[in-house]
């Protein structure tokens, strides 16, 4: 029950409600959960007492068309590092990728529902 967990969140309402019972799912195996989120949907967990820390960032950061050394360049990621034992990327882009192995979680999973349908679950040695 230790686990910190970083979850990342879509980049639309309804995927981001439908997300939180998963959240507070989580929370009864999670010690700590924090939630990375586009600023405009930052009000939608703000008041949240399954979440302890949010996190959010402008939303050209979740465009999948940016640049990735731009997004992760911003000094809220650089916060970031060291603290996450296992993240929960429900974003699965380009950026939130090379973010998790910058963070090197224990754990990471992903789950993408663009045009491809993933799973992917990553344990570092």
């Amino acid at each position: 029950m230790d686990h910190h967990l970083l979850y990342i969140c879509q980049n639309a309402i309804g995927d981001i409600i439908t997300s939180l019972p998963s959240i507070h799912f989580l929370k009864n195996r999670c010690a700590h959960i924090d939630v990375l989120v586009s600023k405009q949907f930052a009000d939608i967990f703000a008041v949240d007492p399954y979440i302890n820390r949010l996190i959010y960032l402008p939303p050209e950061w979740f465009d999948t068309i940016s640049d990735n050394h731009y997004k992760l360049a911003d000094p809220r990621i650089r916060d970031l590092f060291g603290f996450y034992d296992v993240i929960v990327d429900s974003l699965c882009t380009q950026a939130t990728t090379e973010l998790i192995q910058l963070l090197n979680p224990a754990l990471a999973v992903g789950i993408e529902f663009g045009e491809q349908l993933y799973v992917y679950n990553r344990k570092v040695d």
